[in-house]
């Protein structure tokens, strides 16, 4: 039986040099860079297999507020604020799409075993991935975290590995 979930996600990247308190730009460094993105995703999922499509709109640069927040937690953690988000880089739209596919091989109470392969095109990710994923522990859920868990088992703790060649 396939399962539909939807979700949205907002996030915020930000990206400095290592000296903080210059505000010329410096060479050799990272450059002050951040973007702000909202990205839509429908996953879909049955027993063995779950996919997400996704879609992601924002903006890299000033309009992304990376400076103003990353001064406010340095304010509110009484840290030094930084000097040089007036060097950021130049404002930016950003549109992606992906597609994920993840396949259960290997399932049982105590290890799960996945590969797993990615695809992303846009102004903010053009790449491909695959890999896999290999749980071990006390596992209750089947595919992902969200889907339904045996109430006759409420917990589960496992740890995980997610390597992946990404090009």
């Amino acid at each position: 039986l396939e399962k539909n979930l939807y979700s949205i996600r907002i996030q915020q990247n930000m990206y400095t040099p290592q000296n903080l308190s210059s505000t010329d730009i410096q060479e050799n460094d990272h450059p002050y860079a951040g973007y702000l993105v909202a990205e839509y995703m429908h996953h879909t999922y049955d027993d063995n297999t779950y996919f997400i499509s996704s879609f992601l709109l924002g903006g890299l640069g000033k309009y992304s507020a990376v400076g103003p927040a990353q001064n406010l937690t340095h304010l509110l953690i009484k840290n030094d604020s930084t000097k040089g988000w007036s060097n950021q880089l130049s404002n930016t739209p950003l549109i992606n799409i992906g597609y994920q596919i993840n396949q259960l091989i290997v399932d049982n109470n105590f290890f799960k075993f996945f590969i797993n392969a990615q695809g992303r095109v846009g102004s903010l990710y053009t790449d491909a991935s695959a890999g896999f994923e290999a749980r071990l522990g006390l596992i209750n859920s089947t595919v992902e975290f969200f889907t339904q868990p045996d109430l006759k088992k409420p917990f589960e703790v496992y740890l995980f590995i997610r390597p992946e060649l990404r090009v």
